[in-house]
């Protein structure tokens, strides 16, 4: 009995999850499991208290670049993962990535409702940041450069690298690029750059880890949006009227005009009763969210293509689930002209 048992242990799958750091977590699951326990499987195998965070973290499939990816239901289970990626995914050339995807009201909060999962949403925006610095200028990449160093060396005293020697090791075995993207450092002269790096180090020498990275965060979102998902979309059925579509805990559905800084509420989570997407008579793919009290007034969300709409309409269902009065999935698939075929979605 124990040997037969042994072997069937064998038999199921070994599944690689990477993190947003670069490392892997592996797992034998069996192929029905779906992505709900994946997460809930990593998360405690981190250490955060799954029970707590599981409703704001989501599975993506993503390249090695991390520039192509695409989101996964947490009811989709690994086979079904695989036979629908199989033919878009080389295998070795994409991945399962962790993410938190859902957020609180405010992003801090997460430190008090579990710090692990806090401190893998920090390195996640971290990484996201140095994969893409194209919005901010060099002084504060600089910033945020030394505030991650005094977080990594939170018990090296300010004036550890006013000594020559403490530099060249930060600068040779640890490397700077580690911090701050490589066509920064580039850009500046050797010395200049010493001298800018420990003038930071110094200001930021009495924060403790938690400051550094309560003071990065807030100084990356001058920069981005770290508390929603912006989509270029038009909105009303048949008007096409472009805009940018934002979703986030603070905003709930909105949209912003073309070059327009005002944003506009749509939908609340809370109102929300129901998503599903639709193939429209243009044979283009909408997301339509019906509001409690307006059955005849949706908000019709139409997308470049079918992925995008599959997106969005996995966003609301997540943060209705977080938000939303019944604190249950409300997203299903349905039509006005045309049901979206099952084997048309990326993933469900």
């Amino acid at each position: 009995t124990n040997s037969s048992g042994g072997n069937a242990v064998k038999e199921r799958p070994m599944v690689k999850i990477k993190l947003v750091n670069g490392s892997v977590r592996s797992f034998r699951c069996p192929a029905n499991t779906s992505m709900r326990e994946v997460c809930r499987l990593v998360l405690s195998r981190l250490g955060a208290d799954a029970a707590k965070v599981l409703h704001y973290c989501a599975m993506r499939v993503e390249n090695s670049d991390g520039d192509q990816f695409y989101w996964l239901s947490n009811d989709v289970t690994l086979s079904e993962a695989q036979s629908r990626f199989k033919t878009v995914c080389t295998e070795g050339e994409w991945s399962y990535v962790l993410r938190i995807r859902f957020l609180a009201q405010d992003v801090l909060q997460l430190l008090d409702i579990d710090q692990v999962t806090f401190h893998y949403f920090y390195d996640q925006i971290r990484v996201d940041f140095m994969r893409d610095p194209s919005a901010v200028d060099s002084d504060v990449m600089l910033q945020l450069g030394c505030l991650e160093m005094r977080r990594f060396f939170k018990h090296m005293p300010q004036v550890a690298l006013t000594k020559k020697s403490n530099f060249d090791f930060l600068e040779k075995e640890v490397g700077l690029q580690k911090f701050i993207p490589k066509f920064v450092l580039d850009s500046i002269k050797p010395k200049a750059l010493r001298k800018t790096i420990t003038n930071y180090f110094r200001q930021f020498a009495n924060l403790d880890e938690h400051s550094c990275m309560f003071k990065f965060v807030d100084l990356l979102s001058r920069y981005y949006r770290l508390d929603a998902e912006t989509f270029q979309c038009s909105i009303g059925a048949g008007v096409h009227v472009k805009v940018s579509i934002v979703i986030g805990p603070s905003c709930g559905i909105s949209y912003m005009a073309d070059r327009s800084i005002e944003i506009n509420q749509v939908a609340s989570f809370e109102e929300v009763e129901s998503v599903k997407l639709v193939r429209t008579s243009n044979g283009s793919t909408s997301v339509v969210v019906m509001k409690s009290g307006h059955p005849n007034d949706p908000v019709v969300i139409e997308t470049p293509d079918l992925h995008s709409a599959y997106t969005i309409a996995t966003l609301v269902d997540g943060y209705c689930i977080l938000y939303g009065r019944t604190g249950k999935s409300i997203y299903s698939l349905a039509s006005l002209s045309e049901t979206v075929a099952e084997r048309d979605l990326p993933e469900r």
